[in-house]
């Protein structure tokens, strides 16, 4: 049944109410007074006052004065209790009115809508926000009808539950429906309506509160569009009773990666997906929350899958509480790819600390030998010195020939520090790798030896690399002996050349390397194999897993500073028992126009056997910073006839030149000296001696000649260690250069050279300074 309203408002009078009690009260009044008049008129008769006393006296009961005054007391108890009543009654309406207007005022500040209509559904009352909700103006309020207010398309519908509801049908009090402004826009809305009863009883109208649910959809949209993207994240989310631990919701990002379906989850707990954690493990976890002394607790632990298979994951566990109850909350984040980046990242931090130890380590080799290659040139030239003294039967010989033999072996030695430590000085050029590894091969048949099987696979369109022939030749020799030494019997070693390219997803993940592109050398072997550690300690200099005496650890230490030196990049690939690849990549060449150019000084011919043939009377300036490497220098110069200027320290040496009057033919100098290096000598002299030509001594570049110690073609330079009669040969072949290519010029000509000696490309000759 309907709910029955009173009305505040009728359209037509009530027959109750404060306007009734007051005609009531009136009423009361004018009957009390007519009462009163006739009482009085009767006493005022003489001939009733006379009967009445004649009564009275025949009765004995009452005396006339008596009854007199009864009357006039009943008359003013009458009078009193009808003013009572008037009073009561005008303040019961005043009462009544101040409640009507109070309930009024409430009815038009409430938040939702009060409509009021009658039979025909014609507005009869509505409240303030009623108005403000359709836009509507008070003076449109008599014409308003449902059309006014609902949606064209909720108007039949509205219409028929209005009339079905004044009928006494049974219809439902609360809906929603589409309300429409007057400016013609739309909005969700629902109304609260019931029937409106007459004194009588009868449906006279409805009364309907209704409420715009505008913000209130949108949060309820914005809850479902929240509840779905939860619902579907791709983290695992968990909801599960604080007592029981019991499943109370799980995402299906969660049902998808466990692979268990909500009904199944239902009758399970986190227990049953953690193998890792057993149930006194889980409530020391939980009982920081429990005890509220923790906001989150976050662990890491392995979920098992319903297939039985694990996977790590990082929980954050919270105590919620909603709508009275208390829940843990579980967010799981799958750590599977994270553990994955982790440990490449690991891997990646370990090769740059190796890659940084490996140049650390070099810059130390670098610098010993540097100095050792010093001791060790005047080691050997003062033994060949000696040997060619002593009589050929002399006992002393036998010991000089160790000496020598011992001095050249540390040379070699020095030359594979310097090697690995990219220190040595290389003369690169256009070089055709395929053509470089076939030509070794035919030199390791009888290294490698018969039982092992040599197979090539070089591809076609090689591009040509920048390298210094004999640097790569040592790469190829020492490949190949180790992956030998790492073979049995009837192992096979493979040579392959084909063309790359570093994109930077192969930089990303290979540290030292850079993007471009690359011509590849892999030297593979079916030996032993490295294990992980092996392989990270493969190039440190002096690491060897041979035994004793079967190698010094400085091979493939030489082969790492050669690829290096040539801006390339070298990585090992091996297992235990699969066998090892070095893959070596060298930048490729893209046009003929990059050849660089050979060296003349580099092609001079072999020593000559006449010592007349590497004497000279010409003016050479010595600069060296060692003193018995100077002092034996000055006096093998000397001896083959050279005026030799020179000073303890370079300083001094530059002192020489400028106070020299005469021409100075060469200088002959370190390339590394404390205070003034090579070439920086080499240009203040020349600021003097402009005609002046220049022969560097090295035991290493240290980067001064240019970078990494690759030099121009042009530059001439004297490796150390050296023999006496080499350091003759070059100084000889260096002025004669210059002499038989000098043109004439001006006396006061004054040219800027900025390279060192002649050099010849191509199939033309041309003076270059």
């Amino acid at each position: 049944m309907d709910r029955i309203a009173t009305p505040t408002e009728s359209p037509r009078p009530a027959k109750r109410g404060p306007h009734a009690n007051r005609l009531r009260a009136r009423r009361d009044i004018l009957s009390l007074g007519l009462g009163v008049a006739v009482l009085w008129a009767l006493l005022a008769s003489n001939d009733v006052v006379e009967s009445f006393f004649a009564w009275s006296r025949a009765h004995e009961e009452w005396q006339a004065d008596e009854l007199l005054a009864c009357a006039a007391v009943l008359t003013a108890a009458i009078a009193a209790f009808a003013a009572r009543r008037w009073a009561d009654a005008t303040r019961e309406s005043a009462q009544r009115r101040r409640a009507e207007a109070r309930l009024q005022e409430i009815v038009e500040h409430i938040p939702e809508g009060v409509v009021r209509d009658d039979l025909d559904g014609r507005v009869v009352f509505a409240n303030n926000r009623f108005v403000e909700m359709f836009g509507l103006d008070r003076t449109e309020l008599p014409d308003a009808t449902i059309a006014t207010y609902v949606a064209p398309q909720w108007r039949e519908q509205l219409r028929d539950r209005h009339d079905r509801r004044m009928r006494g049908e049974d219809v439902a009090t609360l809906f929603e429906y589409e309300g429409q402004r007057k400016d013609g826009t739309q909005f969700p809305a629902e109304a609260d309506v019931v029937a409106v009863l007459d004194a009588d009883g009868n449906r006279i109208g409805t009364q309907s509160i209704i409420r715009d649910l505008t913000e209130r959809k949108r949060r309820e949209a914005h809850s479902t569009r929240l509840a779905e993207l939860i619902d579907k994240s791709l983290n695992e989310i968990y909801v599960f009773d604080t007592e029981t631990l019991r499943f109370e919701y799980v995402n299906e990002g969660g049902r998808r990666n466990l692979g268990y379906t909500a009904a199944a989850l239902r009758s399970m707990t986190p227990l049953d997906l953690k193998p890792d954690l057993d149930a006194n493990a889980l409530a020391k976890l939980l009982h920081p929350l429990r005890q509220r002394t923790q906001d989150e607790v976050t662990f890491e632990t392995d979920h098992l899958r319903c297939d039985g298979s694990r996977y790590p994951v990082r929980a954050h566990l919270q105590l919620t509480e909603h709508g009275g109850r208390t829940s843990f909350v579980a967010l799981i984040l799958d750590i599977t790819e994270s553990r994955r980046a982790a440990g490449e990242r690991a891997e990646l931090e370990d090769s740059l600390r190796q890659a940084q130890k490996m140049d650390a380590v070099g810059r130390l080799a670098g610098g010993v030998a540097h100095d050792f290659n010093n001791l060790l040139t005047v080691i050997s030239v003062c033994g060949r010195m000696l040997q060619r003294r002593l009589p050929p039967d002399e006992k002393l010989t036998v010991q000089l020939d160790r000496i020598l033999e011992a001095s050249a072996r540390a040379a070699r030695l020095t030359a594979q520090l310097l090697a690995f430590s990219r220190q040595q000085v290389i003369q690169p050029r256009a070089l055709d790798l395929g053509a470089s590894v076939t030509a070794t091969i035919r030199l390791l048949e009888r290294v490698i030896g018969e039982d092992i099987q040599m197979v090539t696979d070089l591809s076609s369109g090689l591009g040509r690399v920048v390298a210094d022939p004999g640097q790569i030749d040592q790469v190829l020799m020492n490949l190949a002996v180790n992956a030998r030494d790492a073979m049995a019997s009837d192992g096979t070693l493979t040579f392959a050349t084909r063309n790359f390219e570093m994109d930077p997803d192969f930089v990303a993940t290979h540290p030292g390397s850079r993007a471009g592109r690359y011509v590849l050398l892999s030297v593979s072997d079916t030996g032993h194999g490295m294990s992980p550690e092996v392989v990270s300690r493969a190039f440190e200099p002096f690491f060897t897993t041979k035994s004793e005496g079967n190698g010094t650890g400085l091979g493939l230490a030489m082969v790492y500073g050669i690829v290096k030196q040539h801006d390339g990049y070298i990585e090992v690939v091996s297992e235990p028992l699969q066998g090892s690849s070095f893959l070596v990549y060298l930048p490729r060449l893209d046009a003929l126009g990059d050849v660089p150019c050979s060296p003349v000084v580099e092609t001079l011919s072999e020593p000559s056997s006449s010592a007349a043939a590497v004497r000279g009377v010409e003016t050479v300036l010595v600069a060296e910073d060692e003193g018995p490497l100077l002092e034996l220098v000055v006096e093998i110069m000397t001896e083959a006839g050279y005026r030799v200027l020179h000073g303890p320290s370079p300083q001094d040496s530059l002192d020489a030149a400028r106070t020299h009057d005469g021409q100075i033919d060469l200088l002959l100098t370190d390339v590394v000296m404390p205070g003034l290096n090579g070439p920086a000598l080499a240009e203040k002299v020349r600021e003097r001696h402009p005609d002046i030509r220049v022969l560097f001594m090295s035991g290493y570049s240290g980067q001064l000649l240019s970078n990494q110690g690759v030099v121009a073609p042009d530059v001439a330079i004297l490796t150390k260690p050296f023999e006496g009669e080499e350091l003759l040969r070059r100084v000889r072949g260096t002025l004669d250069v210059a002499q038989q290519f000098a043109r004439p010029r001006p006396a006061t000509e004054k040219r800027d050279r900025e390279s060192l000696t002649w050099t010849a490309c191509g199939d033309h000759e041309e003076d270059s300074w």
